[in-house]
């Protein structure tokens, strides 16, 4: 490997047994190179500076395929910590569900346009499901729904609020009792998967012969908005473009029956749709395309025009409640912080006005 691929992190020295806290990917997962060049470092992430201040998110390129890496990466017994602690504690919000149930919508639209989903008696199963929005989408158009999500909070509010059935935990073969379904969905959920191939051939086999499994992943080439900042997160292990998810499919030996990318109500995102029937897809093994070092340069410099972007629109606020939290007494820290807050929505209401007039 080029020693200037990776920079390497070494936390402190411990004294005791834990676990390491982060680990590092010397090859990619999808082709096996070991050609991996640097390409992005997010500073500004939500939960890796309660692990550990002054450590950043640094993100890699794969030369042989284009797929992006995190590493090195928090190791996984540090990252169910976080998924335990840190990750949804609270309950959503109006605006989250409102966006949940419009991209709910979209899904289920999508889907009637590729297999006629609509009509009654089919099952689905949504893997990390979540608060359930999309499973009480489903629901009301009479399919029997079950949803698994690793947060208690949001799998509590979920059964509370939509009455859906929502396991809290890992999914596992186990906790499905090998029962099969008509449909599996894996909703922004397969970049977070320490092993994807691991997940996608578990998922497969909750899958009934004519059933399908439905896959949708921020699409990586279209870091649009705050793209950034919720795309190069801790929790997200891989960046997916379009020939990236559909090698790892194909890989995986499940035959695509629709891939695109599309604009939803969320986000950019790359949909594809499976059938049950896996099939060993020998293309999967095809070399590398050419032009990677040019695909390369031209997303890292998107990346940056984006961030500059971003940064001018809101990011300077996170940058200057940072700096406060940091040289103010924190007694005095969070109302300086609020009245900063209030300062600023006042200023964009103005400004808001007066575009308007």
């Amino acid at each position: 490997m080029d020693p200037q691929a990776i920079e390497t992190i070494q936390p402190a020295p411990r004294s005791d047994s834990r676990p390491a806290l982060l680990e590092n990917q010397d090859r990619c997962i999808l082709c096996g190179s070991s050609r991996l060049q640097p390409f992005y470092v997010h500073r500004y992430t939500q939960w890796i500076r309660s692990l550990a201040p002054g450590l950043h998110c640094r993100w890699a390129m794969c030369l042989g395929c284009g797929l992006l890496i995190q590493t090195p990466r928090v190791s996984e017994p540090w990252m169910r910590r976080v998924y335990a602690e840190q990750y949804r504690p609270t309950a959503p919000n109006p605006s989250y569900l409102h966006g949940k149930i419009l991209d709910a919508e979209d899904k289920l639209t999508w889907l009637q346009s590729s297999i006629g989903a609509a009509g009654a008696s089919r099952t689905v199963l949504d893997i990390g499901c979540a608060e359930g929005s999309l499973l009480d989408v489903f629901r009301k158009r009479h399919w029997t729904v079950e949803g698994i999500e690793p947060t208690a909070v949001f799998a509590a509010w979920g059964r509370q609020t939509y009455g859906v059935p929502i396991t809290q935990g890992e999914f596992t073969s186990e906790a499905m009792d090998n029962r099969s379904f008509d449909l599996v969905i894996l909703s922004h959920v397969l970049e977070h998967a320490y092993d994807p191939f691991a997940l996608l051939r578990v998922a497969a086999q909750h899958i009934s012969p004519a059933g399908h499994l439905l896959i949708e992943v921020p699409d990586m080439e279209q870091p649009g908005g705050n793209g950034i900042a919720g795309w190069l997160s801790i929790d997200h292990l891989w960046g997916f473009s379009f020939e990236t998810l559909a090698r790892c499919l194909r890989q995986a030996g499940l035959p695509i029956v629709r891939i695109e990318r599309c604009q939803t109500p969320r986000c950019a995102a790359i949909r594809a749709l499976c059938s049950g029937s896996a099939a060993a897809d020998e293309s999967a093994a095809r070399s590398p395309s050419d032009g990677i070092a040019y695909y390369y340069r031209r997303l890292r410099r998107r990346y940056r025009r984006q961030r500059v972007t971003h940064f001018f629109r809101v990011g300077w606020k996170d940058a200057v409640i940072s700096t406060i939290r940091v040289v103010v007494p924190p007694h005095v820290a969070e109302g300086v912080v609020e009245r900063l807050r209030q300062g600023y929505r006042r200023l964009t209401r103005r400004t808001h006005r007066t575009r308007t007039e």
